[in-house]
């Protein structure tokens, strides 16, 4: 089925709602203080990736978010999070991987959006958030080394 650029950025703002709802049940959910400062961290983030995302599709070209792209990169990033459960025993490690893994799937999305556009501004637009997201995962990985040094 074919979706438009618009679409498939609403599906990319929905998994980073969906991520920030994860790391906010984390953060209920626990009466550690280092799980509570990275859920608490991770959900900002989250919101802030969401965010930009949305500024991005309030100021782009109607033509490019009207863009239909003849194949669909699937619902793979929205069923990632079906297997995903919240325990009051989760580690950082654990939260700290669920989101790598989260954010790999992401990247995979766009890896493939940009990789199967025949636009070249679609192709354009979907190498750059994937970059924008690969830079977001390392600093993740640092912001959390950091924390695991408090």
């Amino acid at each position: 089925m074919a979706k438009t650029v618009k679409e498939l950025l609403d599906q990319a703002r929905g998994f980073h709602r969906h991520l920030q709802d994860f790391y906010t049940k984390c953060e209920s959910s626990t009466d550690s203080d280092r799980m509570q400062m990275l859920s608490d961290y991770m959900a900002r983030h989250e919101e802030a990736l969401e965010k930009a995302l949305a500024d991005y599709e309030s100021d782009a070209e109607e033509r490019i978010l009207n863009t239909s792209l003849q194949f669909s990169p699937g619902d793979a990033i929205s069923s990632c999070f079906e297997a995903i459960q919240v325990s009051p025993d989760m580690q950082v490690e654990d939260v700290l991987r669920i989101g790598l893994d989260m954010d790999e799937a992401l990247v995979r999305f766009y890896r493939q959006v940009a990789e199967d556009a025949a636009c070249e501004d679609v192709r354009n637009l979907f190498a750059h958030l994937m970059e924008h997201e690969e830079r977001e995962k390392r600093l993740t990985v640092r912001s959390t080394m950091e924390l695991e040094q408090l």
